[in-house]
């Protein structure tokens, strides 16, 4: 027995020195069979050191030494814990970025949305916007993004419908009216400052007031307005011209080419007070509405006696508020021209020479040399190349006298008549014949 073991063979060296261990790798030792080895063969083996089974083909013991494989392993799983750590770091860096890149998108399309609403960059152009009758606000703002005013449209639809949008007591949404019409904004002006633009708010409180006298026409009118300080005159042309006005009247009103101005006539003659830089369109209702309440049923009824269309009515009330030296003399020019209406075989034109001076004197302001000669042609109503019958439309915003009497013709002497002249100072001489009309003109032209 050495002297350093006890009899059951443990170790009585220091208990600092550490037992030595064999690891047996052995797939033949117990016969060569690849079962897992008996219970007894195990804990000899234990006693031995540690003991695995393992694949067949090597029968060889192996050392202690032979523990290098699991230093291996260990040094391979501190290789990629360090791996994912590093492919941790790269992730979060990632998710960074694309965190700081989402978060400047988004304050980028953030600022051009609320500068829709506000405004902050914006120039200040005119852009003319069309809006057309019974348009509700979603409409108006894809109107203008079309128009290039605002840039995130869905972002305004939002904006307004929670912020403004407002209901009465029954629970239902108060939806506001805007106003048909031509306007010229500017995208300086914002969300808000557009939609109220086109509901007509006045520009500013102080009021205007201004004076058209009868037989006034679309180009005297609106010259008139721009003098005042009411609105600019071009704004008034584009939107007479642009814009279907909902008056039910309008509605015997020709929507051609044959007339330069198509509201020519149904401006009515009157004192307004208007608001100082108000909206064309506004002002346009404000004449278009006093003419509406001159025009009254009985006006209808008699011009439906007369077998006349109320434009027809207007037109030729035109002629006779710009013919006739005074309220007394209109009754007399209106059977006149009716007689000749309603004898047109004999005498196809009416004879009058307001209807091209209408033209040459007034209309031209707006027209090329073109139209000029085509409207020359279609409001010629005197000579040998006269239109037949009432030229194409009004001349001038008649007067309630001169509608008066182009509805209840009336001869001053119970005599038919077929001519009318004016010396120089205005006195009417009426003639029956051409022969007439011929010897009593060049009497006048004698006089004067």
């Amino acid at each position: 027995m050495a002297e350093n073991q006890f009899p059951n063979g443990e170790d009585r060296r220091s208990p600092n020195v550490r037992r030595g261990f064999v690891v047996n790798f052995d797939d033949g030792e117990f016969g060569g069979s690849q079962q897992a080895p008996t219970a007894g063969e195990r804990k000899s083996a234990e006693k031995r050191g540690v003991y695995f089974a393992s694949a067949p083909g090597s029968k060889q013991p192996i050392s202690s030494h032979a523990v290098k494989p699991a230093a291996a392993k260990q040094g391979t799983k501190k290789k990629r814990r360090k791996n994912s750590t590093s492919a941790a770091v790269g992730k979060s860096v990632l998710i960074s970025v694309l965190l700081v890149i989402c978060s400047t998108l988004l304050a980028f399309w953030g600022g051009i949305c609320m500068n829709d609403i506000l405004a902050f960059d914006r120039d200040d152009d005119l852009v003319m916007v069309s809006i057309p009758q019974g348009a509700e606000t979603n409409e108006i703002i894809d109107i203008l993004k079309e128009d290039g005013l605002i840039r995130q449209k869905w972002f305004c639809k939002l904006f307004y419908k929670v912020f403004h949008t407002s209901k009465d007591k029954d629970g239902n949404e108060i939806k506001p009216n805007y106003l048909t019409g031509v306007y010229y904004v500017k995208a300086n002006e914002g969300l808000e400052g557009l939609l109220n633009t086109f509901k007509s708010l006045p520009a500013s409180a102080k009021t205007i007031t201004v004076v058209f006298p009868e037989g006034y026409t679309i180009p005297q009118i609106f010259d008139r307005l721009q003098e005042m300080g009411v609105c600019r005159k071009e704004h008034l042309y584009q939107a007479m011209q642009n814009v279907s006005f909902d008056y039910e009247f309008l509605k015997d009103v020709p929507a051609d080419s044959t007339r330069p101005y198509k509201l020519e006539g149904y401006l009515f003659p009157a004192q307004y007070e208007f608001y100082e830089g108000e909206d064309a369109n506004s002002v346009l209702r404000r004449l278009l509405s006093a003419y509406e309440s001159r025009w009254t049923a009985a006006y209808q009824k008699k011009a439906d006696a007369l077998g006349m269309t109320m434009d027809e009515v207007i037109t030729l009330a035109s002629i006779i508020q710009k013919e006739a030296g005074d309220n007394a003399q209109m009754k007399g020019i209106s059977y006149v021209i009716h007689n000749r209406l309603n004898h047109s075989a004999a005498w196809p034109s009416i004879g009058c020479d307001s209807t091209m001076e209408y033209i040459t004197l007034f209309a031209q302001v707006y027209l090329t040399n073109a139209q000029k000669e085509a409207y020359t042609k279609l409001y010629n109503t005197n000579g040998s190349e006269a239109v037949k019958g009432l030229p194409p439309g009004p001349i001038c915003s008649p007067g309630e006298a001169a509608i008066e009497a182009a509805l209840n013709p009336e001869s001053p002497d119970g005599k038919s008549y077929y001519y009318f002249v004016h010396d120089k100072y205005g006195k009417i001489y009426y003639c029956q014949t051409q022969k007439e009309f011929d010897v009593t003109l060049q009497q006048i032209r004698a006089m004067n």
